[in-house]
């Protein structure tokens, strides 16, 4: 699924358009989380020109490398499939323009094994741009907040940055 409604972001916008390389990725836990997330992102960004393209196990590789390439601004994927993206050469440099990074339901991700911060690795880092502009905004939602959690998030935070929850670790049920 891929929209561009017409309109132009704020100039200075992380999300500003710029053509064939992907500005955020959202990952996800499930391809029908996905697919919500890149409807509501098409309604909420009607009026500006940002492209949003749901990956998943959902979507046939051959229509998601002719989306991509053609340029999305917004990728949805689920983590398989962002994976499988990330490992192909011709697909690769089209994430090397990824400003934020958006982890969905880390919670699950930790529950079903997988390590968010695999992820994070594999995202090409741009050569061409200064090492100022190489950092990435990383975003996490999380439904719990676990010591496994908040782990990670202290890793993958910025210096400076803080932890914001809804709730004390100490009122995390055990």
């Amino acid at each position: 699924m891929t929209t561009s409604p017409s309109g132009s972001p704020p100039i200075d916008s992380p999300l500003s358009p710029s053509p064939r390389v992907v500005r955020a990725v959202i990952v996800t836990s499930t391809a029908k989380r996905a697919l919500q997330i890149t409807s509501q992102g098409v309604i909420l960004s009607r009026g500006l020109r940002v492209r949003f393209h749901a990956s998943t196990s959902w979507t046939s590789r051959e229509s998601d490398t002719k989306e991509l390439s053609a340029g999305v601004d917004i990728v949805v994927a689920t983590r398989g499939r962002l994976r499988d993206h990330l490992s192909k050469s011709n697909l690769n440099p089209l994430f090397e323009g990824v400003r934020v990074m958006v982890l969905d339901e880390v919670d699950k991700m930790l529950e079903s094994g997988v390590h968010p911060s695999a992820i994070l690795r594999r995202l090409p880092l741009s050569r061409r741009r200064p090492l100022w502009r190489r950092r990435r905004q990383i975003i996490m939602f999380s439904g719990t907040a676990t010591p496994e959690v908040i782990s990670l998030a202290s890793s993958v935070l910025h210096p400076g940055y803080k932890l914001i929850m809804a709730e004390e670790p100490s009122e995390v049920p055990p």
